[in-house]
């Protein structure tokens, strides 16, 4: 497989806020959830939302081997698809939260799974020390010179019940990080419910 084709797809992402910072781990991450042919379709995408035939023109590929590959990144949980008024969109996803995270939601422990898992845990901390860079960052401290007002509290049942009947679309997913360290056993399993409001159709990893 080249490597400088990787490499490139590791520089796509690395324009996103959260980043995705050179090591030889995340070269290795992408080559377990990309095949080559897949990167080839994957470098004409952006983050948001485009049609197979924009993402084909830009990657220079057949739109027909575009939308074959696009659907199973999808299924994989590696591209976000999103389809509004009948038309179907894919986009990139930011490295977290997407890539790290969406493999382990389905809860499946496979040779996939056992091979990203050391590498996800040597590229993590340098991934965390981008953010709140001075430059776009995932997060980020911003004076406005006021008071904020600090209203501490738990949600009851009943505000949190609230919150999921207004929701138009809920997953159920595993915990990444629980997944990945495989140490936390709360009461109830690993699983969370994820209300997801005003969303209209997204694909979750659901297989």
């Amino acid at each position: 497989m080249s490597d400088q084709l990787y490499e490139e797809l590791r520089d796509l992402l690395d324009r996103h806020p959260v980043g995705c910072p050179p090591a030889p781990e995340i070269l290795e991450i992408l080559k377990i959830l990309f095949s080559e042919q897949d990167v080839r379709v994957a470098l004409g995408l952006g983050f948001r939302p485009a049609s197979v035939e924009e993402i084909a023109g830009r990657a220079g590929v057949d739109p027909h081997e575009a939308a074959r590959r696009l659907e199973s990144m999808a299924d994989k949980g590696i591209v976000f698809c999103h389809e509004k008024e009948g038309i179907r969109g894919y986009a990139l996803l930011p490295v977290m939260p997407g890539l790290f995270e969406f493999p382990y939601m389905k809860g499946v422990h496979d040779e996939t799974i056992a091979k990203l898992t050391p590498l996800w845990k040597s590229y993590l901390p340098r991934l965390a020390k981008g953010f709140g860079s001075p430059s776009a960052a995932l997060m980020r401290v911003v004076p406005i010179q006021e008071e904020v007002q600090s209203q501490p509290g738990i949600l009851t049942y009943e505000m949190l019940y609230e919150m999921i009947d207004k929701a138009s679309v809920m997953g159920i997913a595993h915990c990444a990080c629980r997944e990945l360290e495989q140490a936390c056993r709360p009461r109830g399993g690993r699983r969370r419910l994820v209300p997801i409001p005003g969303r209209r159709s997204g694909r979750w990893p659901s297989r």
